[in-house]
This record gives C-alpha cells, sequence and structure tokens, in this order.
C-alpha cells in the first residue's frame, strides 16, 4: 500500500440530521484509518447542498408538523422517525433535540462556509452551525444567532457580517449544487474520496474506514 493524500469533498446541509451524524461517523472512521497509517494526510472540504433551497428566512410549524406533510405521515410515524434520528445520533454522541429545530434557508450559512474555508477554519465553523442548530436549537436564520458561532470559531464577525449583508460567495455555493447534479446526487450526506470514490448516505464507521484504506492504494 503506498500512503498518499486523501482528498475528501463532502456534499451536506446544515439542518440535515444524517449528515451531522455522518460528520461523526467520518471523524470516527478518520481517527481509526489514522491510528494504522498515522503519515497518511486527509483533507476535508465541505461543499454546498441545499435540502430546501425553497425555505423561507424561518418557519414558525414545529419541525413535526413540517415533515409530516412533507413525507405524508402521520405525527405519530413523524415521531418515531424522529426518535430514530435522535438514537441514531446519542450512539455516536450528539444529543441532538430534534423538536426545538426550525425550518430555515441555509443559502447564507453555506456562504459563510467558503468565506470560513478562505481562512481554514470551514470544519469548526460546519461543526458550530449544526451544534447550534441541531444541540442548541438556536434559530440561525438571525444574523446575531449566526455571529455567535462565527466568534465562537475565531472568525472576524466585521467581516462575516460583510459576507452576510452581500453576495459574496453565492457563486463558489452555486458552483458546488452544480458540479453535485453533475455527479448525480441527489441525497446528503454524500462523500467523495479522492475524486474517485462516492459513497452516499450515514454509512457505519466501516465503511467509511474501507473507503479511506481504498483511496490510498496505488
Amino acid at each position: 500500500m503506498s500512503v498518499k493524500n486523501i482528498a475528501i469533498e463532502i456534499w451536506s446541509d446544515i439542518v440535515c440530521p444524517f449528515c451531522y451524524i455522518g460528520k461523526r461517523h467520518l471523524e470516527l472512521a478518520v481517527a481509526e484509518f489514522k491510528n494504522k497509517e498515522p503519515e497518511a494526510t486527509i483533507n476535508i472540504h465541505w461543499r454546498s447542498f441545499e435540502l430546501d433551497s425553497q425555505a423561507p428566512a424561518s418557519d414558525e410549524r414545529s419541525i413535526t408538523e413540517i415533515l409530516s406533510k412533507k413525507y405524508g405521515r402521520s405525527p405519530a410515524e413523524t415521531q418515531a422517525m424522529i426518535t430514530n434520528m435522535q438514537q441514531m445520533g446519542a450512539s455516536v454522541g450528539l444529543q441532538m433535540n430534534m423538536a426545538g429545530v426550525k425550518r430555515i434557508n441555509t443559502f447564507d450559512l453555506h456562504r459563510l462556509l467558503h468565506f470560513a474555508d478562505s481562512q481554514q477554519r470551514q470544519n469548526e465553523l460546519k461543526e458550530a452551525f449544526m451544534e447550534a442548530y441541531f444541540v442548541d436549537n438556536r434559530d440561525l436564520s438571525q444574523q446575531s444567532e449566526i455571529l455567535k458561532s462565527v466568534l465562537q470559531v475565531g472568525l472576524s464577525e466585521e467581516q462575516a457580517r460583510t459576507v452576510l449583508e452581500s453576495t459574496q460567495y453565492a457563486e463558489q455555493v452555486r458552483a458546488d449544487q452544480d458540479l453535485g447534479r453533475e455527479f448525480g446526487i441527489q441525497g446528503v450526506p454524500f462523500f467523495v474520496f479522492n475524486q474517485q470514490l462516492g459513497v452516499s448516505g450515514a454509512q457505519p464507521v466501516s465503511t467509511l474506514v474501507e473507503a479511506l484504506h481504498q483511496s490510498c492504494q496505488s
């Protein structure tokens, strides 16, 4: 086996619970892989994907009501689905409070993730946004709440506000989305290893470990 750099591109959305779980699975997979291949270099880049590009800035309906209508399920069936997602999260240490999340538009959050990438803080901001949304149930449709996460990871509040109040990085978000469509990505998370191997969904840690090993084979 020839160890080399591994580039992982991940299409995901901040408000996608399976993306949060998939992020944890990847982190566990990377840790396991690095124990065996400590000299391997792994670079992670988050790509933009909007689960609900038509979402308003915010929606006051409960997540149970929204998901029941979206999937044509009864409130009881929807609650069972939500409970299952929370249990999946808990299995990897995520204490998600799904009952408290709100439907929001995430385009501006994706723009900020591109800004964070320019400052080598993309992964940190991705985590901060997901924790704020799923664990703390903060309203990320509000600029003040967004900027709390920005400051949390050491980014400039002034620069982030400038991004939010402009159209900066909008082209990069759309370019990610266009590339995802070219790859045929319809659901997230979607992992691409070294632009060759695609893995769809919040796969088990073992599946991601195997993908990492495949990606460093000559």
